[in-house]
């Protein structure tokens, strides 16, 4: 009987650990939404994120030609993909967040070589799509 009360609270600990890290990672996820503006190419382009549970996923627009970005955290990261719409082709992405921006390294559908791009958060954005998403 011992034994079960010990394994029993063995288990609610896991339960509570793991959801507290789950909560961790949607609180971080959450730091990531908003608008970004940057330039891909020489080009102006912006970056919208979203969190969506754990994850994150956006777009990246230059100049009315967009990419789905989508990825998950690891360890402060966001790492994933990046996915040409018209093509369907789809590149590496790794990003870090600083607290005014977003500094990517992607190979890009098309390119060799990996990018650098570095957008900077737009205004009060983190504000505005904090209200969306608690909607």
């Amino acid at each position: 009987m011992k034994l079960f009360a010990v394994l029993q609270r063995m288990l609610i600990a896991g339960a509570m650990s793991v959801s507290l890290s789950g909560l961790s990672m949607l609180a971080h996820a959450e730091e990531w939404a908003g608008l970004y503006l940057g330039k891909v190419s020489g080009q102006p382009s912006q970056l919208t994120l979203n969190r969506a549970g754990v994850d994150v996923i956006g777009v990246l627009d230059t100049e009315g030609y967009r990419y789905k970005v989508e990825g998950n955290l690891q360890d402060g990261k966001l790492i994933g993909f990046c996915r040409d719409i018209k093509t369907g082709k789809t590149g590496q992405l790794s990003a870090v967040s600083t607290d005014r921006a977003i500094i990517i390294r992607v190979i890009l559908p098309g390119f060799h070589r990996p990018a650098r791009l570095v957008f900077e958060r737009a205004e009060n954005s983190h504000r505005i799509f904090t209200k969306i998403a608690m909607r």
